[in-house]
């Protein structure tokens, strides 16, 4: 299973600033969970972070926060409802 993260870590890694933001938007309000997500949403999270992103609106401690769609302002990642 640690292949997927590193899967998906490459993958993050080739994408331009939007298309990660999409990547992000896209798990916005899905309801499914299983390994695979928790290795896609892991290595979306380090990418953000690799890149100096603020993700302090979306990630408390460990954990991602998908409850709204994202913008990126800068390096700052920002709700769309704020």
């Amino acid at each position: 299973m640690e292949n997927y993260l590193k899967n998906f870590e490459k993958r993050f890694s080739n994408l331009a600033d939007y298309e990660l933001i999409q990547s992000f938007n896209h798990e916005v309000h899905q309801i499914n969970w299983g390994d695979f997500r928790q290795y896609y949403l892991e290595a979306l999270k380090k990418e953000f972070y690799k890149r100096g992103f603020d993700t302090s609106s979306i990630i408390e401690g460990s954990t991602i926060i998908l409850s709204e769609k994202v913008y990126l302002d800068g390096k700052t990642i920002r709700t769309i409802g704020s």
